[in-house]
């Protein structure tokens, strides 16, 4: 039995202690967080014998084997650390951390540890994105020379006055809360190409405005009303792939005017394009008799959130490296910070 501890107490946590009570072989046995009631209430429902008010309290406790950590972005390298420290596995959620610098520790350690240390890009185990990697993986797209990737809210900020709208906490806004899903998932299809050039634009349009109104997650916080991050940002990006240069245009915000939430990726190449996203499953579009023809590609059924925990807990059994790399999440990092780095300077960065 594969002993798990959450570390925190909202969305994303209630998500993996659901999946995980669907995976034999594991159970969720503590849960922390800094408000014990709410930890209680959720360990009440979900069965969960142990409750600490100290995320220290449940990384010290000797009898889990891994741990999740589903923490504001700022905490994330304290807590990796120290499960590492008292020998437990470990599922950081994205972006692992809300620095590069605080990337680099964590995969440093991770380097050094013996145990299995995976950063939650959720988007990869996605039914869309594990067809689309299969069908580009085959080569029929031919060179592949440019992507568009969004991720869009409509009137979706998570919490005003929470920590993810407090810079020093979160690291940024939509750009590294949401945007960091759909860099990951584009640059997982093309294989992590060398980064060549970044331009970026980031804004504040709607959660700074007193006739802001939201419609879904939750609205502002009694904490308090910092609102100091962007809800908005566009990139421009090159990348090189051995000889061949392949761009990429994004766009990721947490309230714009589009009709629904959602992403979407499109990779085009000069044999065919394939596009996925959360809604549409996954189309390729190639030339047949002189007319682009649409082909829907197969997608399997399943759960994003329980395919990505079991996959995880799977890789705890057999004691198996996971295909989701720290390198590639200090890489999304990376481009995160060079997007933040040219809106700042208003000019392309290298």
């Amino acid at each position: 039995m594969i002993r798990v501890g959450v570390m925190g107490a909202g969305k994303i946590a209630t998500d993996h202690i659901k999946s995980v009570g669907q995976v034999k072989g594991a159970k969720v046995t503590a849960i922390s967080n800094r408000t014990k009631a709410t930890a209680e209430k959720l360990a009440s429902e979900n069965n969960i014998p142990k409750v600490y008010k100290s995320h220290s309290q449940l990384v010290n406790d000797p009898d889990l084997d891994a741990v999740f950590v589903c923490l504001p972005n700022n905490l994330h390298v304290k807590y990796v650390l120290g499960a590492l420290k008292t020998g437990k596995h470990v599922l950081c959620e994205k972006p692992i951390a809300n620095t590069v610098a605080g990337a680099k520790k964590i995969a440093a350690a991770g380097a050094r540890s013996r145990r299995i240390v995976m950063p939650a890009y959720v988007l990869r185990f996605a039914g869309p994105a594990v067809a689309a990697k299969k069908y580009i993986k085959s080569g029929k797209l031919g060179d592949i020379y440019h992507m568009e990737a969004e991720f869009q809210r409509t009137r979706a900020i998570p919490g005003i006055g929470s920590w993810f709208t407090n810079k020093k906490v979160s690291g940024g806004g939509s750009l590294i809360d949401l945007g960091c899903h759909v860099l990951d998932l584009g640059t997982w299809l093309l294989g992590f190409p060398k980064v060549k050039t970044v331009s970026g634009q980031v804004g504040t349009y709607f959660g700074n405005r007193a006739d802001y109104y939201q419609r879904t997650w939750w609205t502002r916080t009694k904490e308090n009303n910092t609102y100091d991050v962007e809800d908005f940002s566009a990139a421009f990006i090159r990348f090189k792939q051995g000889k061949q240069i392949i761009t990429l245009n994004f766009v990721n915000s947490w309230a714009g005017n589009v009709p629904k939430d959602g992403w979407r990726v499109w990779v085009f190449g000069t044999k065919g394009s394939v596009r996925l996203s959360h809604s549409d499953g996954v189309s390729v579009y190639r030339e047949v008799n002189k007319e682009i023809k649409e082909q829907k590609v197969k997608v399997g059924k399943g759960n994003l959130f329980l395919n990505e925990v079991r996959y995880f807990l799977e890789c705890v059994k057999k004691n198996q490296k996971p295909a989701v790399h720290l390198r590639e999440a200090v890489y999304i990092n990376e481009i995160i910070e060079a997007i933040y780095t040219s809106s700042k300077r208003q000019k392309e960065v290298h």
